[in-house]
């Protein structure tokens, strides 16, 4: 484990290689699960905004869902993304059966429809920041239907890069950059 600053990196994450490719896991993260992705109050108001831009992308019976009620789900505190009762995120997308799965807020983002990329823990996937006593922690979610994209391409930070510098300065990644590729050559990667 490493500490930068006051964030700890746990060691699945100085260890790991990630390279995400949608064509082998076909999005299983935006559609495998019985939880939404836990929201932040300021991207239920971003994605409140370009909720107009996503209805007509949706199909009848999300667009449908996402009128009849909202797109998240609010427990105490605790607000998360809806999903279907398949599993699917609400803004799940699939331009047919042999296509991977992939966010519609995503390529609103992509196409410049809109600032807001997608939520900061699907951004993250499979990092995620947790905290501990009083410190943040920058662990690592492992799904089997990702074995095929873990110990392929860079480190896990830097395939998540730009979903970190959504949270933290640049200068503290590239120092934490610095400090998981000395600790990755020290173990051999």
């Amino acid at each position: 484990m490493l500490l930068v600053d006051d964030v700890l990196i746990s060691d699945l994450v100085i260890e790991s290689s990630f390279q995400c490719d949608l064509n082998l896991c076909k999005g299983c993260c935006c559609q495998i699960g019985d939880r939404g992705s836990p929201l932040k109050r300021s991207e239920v108001e971003e994605i409140s905004k370009i909720k107009s831009l996503v209805l007509p992308l949706l199909s009848e019976n999300r667009r449908q869902l996402l009128e009849e009620s909202n797109f998240f789900i609010k427990d105490g505190s605790h607000i998360e993304l809806q999903c279907l009762p398949d599993g699917c995120c609400i803004f799940s997308f699939q331009e047919d059966k042999e296509s991977p799965i992939f966010c519609l807020l995503e390529k609103l983002w992509f196409d410049g429809k809109t600032s807001f990329r997608k939520p900061i823990f699907c951004h993250l996937f499979p990092l995620v920041v947790d905290t501990f006593y009083d410190r943040q922690c920058l662990n690592m979610e492992e799904r089997p239907e990702c074995s095929d994209a873990i110990g392929s391409g860079p480190s896990v930070v830097e395939s998540c890069k730009d979903a970190l510098l959504r949270i933290f300065p640049e200068e503290w990644y590239e120092k934490m950059v610095a400090k998981v590729k000395e600790e990755r050559k020290k173990l051999g990667y």
